[in-house]
């Protein structure tokens, strides 16, 4: 059996693979191999550390199985506050230590430090991403977290007016009821644009689900808000119509106004769109150049806009002298004028 995010190998004991452990008793993702140990697991999805063990699986065995056997529970007990399962088993005649780690669900620390793991690696959790795992482990979000220091002086009123307005115009909210979604704002990082001439880029700090991808995003799939309180509050003010259409509502405004639908990327911590230059006009004069008899709904089948794009664009070619219609809209076709621009 080879090492993976649930087993790990060691030849001997060492009191630094404490870090393995805790690293291995937290949430449900896991991190690939490296040389700290136990804090790993008790932060993640639990696991099984070997001690007696080669990288390879192979049983090299220990010496001292029996001191190890009361030691490693005490100094586990110390220096994390758990308990977890060590049991002598013997393998080729060799004496090998099992440590059976569970999930905990509550973060734990080693000397203030929180590792998690992911894959068979321990990483050690800092800045936003430690924020992020101490907030998802103790049942709490971003936006449900009070400010220190700040009292409800320290608010702005005309935000709290705009909202009572919007929300009662919207009719999410009556009076009687009045007696910011997934961006990560615990980063404190704005969101990106960059202008291209023939693109355009739209960065945003945000969390998503593990193992989430770009094509997740593109089928259909359940919403979790990041930041469900701001979420709410947007919806009760008419700003946003319902969690998880986004993309689509994205992909329906483009195709409404004739642009390509953006391009995705997902990284751990953040959502690139990219939107390509995209000229209607063009498409659907090369489309006429190959076939003039189409109509505007099979011009706009044929280059993945709607009639309504197609309509502006011919407007537009029409405008200029790049074509003419001859004929009726029903049995006529379209004419490009050579000397057209």
């Amino acid at each position: 059996m080879s090492e993976s995010q649930l087993i790990e190998y060691k030849e001997s004991w060492r009191d630094e693979y404490l870090k393995w452990i805790c690293a291995s008793f937290a949430c449900q993702n896991s991190f690939s191999k490296t040389r700290s140990g136990l804090r790993r697991f008790v932060n993640a999805q639990g696991g099984v550390l070997y001690i007696g063990k080669r990288d390879d699986g192979s049983v090299c065995g220990v010496t001292d199985s029996k001191k190890l056997m009361e030691d490693i529970p005490n100094k586990v007990r110390d220096a994390l506050g758990l308990i977890v399962d060590v049991d002598l088993i013997t393998e080729n005649g060799l004496d090998v230590i099992k440590i059976t780690v569970e999930e905990n669900p509550y973060p734990v620390n080693y000397k203030g430090e929180y590792h998690y793991r992911t894959g068979s690696t321990k990483q050690l959790l800092q800045g936003s991403a430690l924020t992020n795992f101490l907030l998802r482990k103790t049942g709490k979000n971003w936006d449900s977290v009070p400010l220190e220091n700040v009292s409800i002086e320290d608010l702005d009123k005309e935000s709290f007016d705009i909202f009572h307005r919007e929300a009662i115009r919207s009719g999410r909210m009556s009076k009687d009821d009045l007696k910011l979604s997934n961006q990560d704002f615990s980063v404190g990082v704005p969101v990106q644009i960059s202008v291209y001439k023939d693109k355009l880029y739209i960065s945003n700090d945000c969390v998503f689900p593990a193992n989430w991808t770009a094509d997740t995003l593109m089928q259909k799939h359940r919403s979790l808000p990041h930041n469900p309180d701001i979420a709410n509050t947007f919806f009760r003010a008419g700003f946003i119509e319902s969690w998880g259409r986004g993309i689509e509502k994205i992909c329906n405004l483009c195709k409404e106004y004739g642009i390509a639908e953006p391009e995705y990327t997902v990284h751990p911590n953040d959502i690139m769109m990219m939107f390509k230059a995209n000229e209607p006009v063009k498409l659907v004069l090369a489309v006429i150049a190959d076939n003039p008899n189409l109509s505007k709904e099979k011009i706009a089948e044929k280059i993945g806009m709607s009639r309504a794009t197609v309509t502006r664009a011919l407007a537009k070619l029409v405008e200029i002298g790049a074509i003419q219609r001859v004929g009726s809209d029903k049995s006529g076709h379209w004419e490009i004028i050579e000397n057209g621009e």
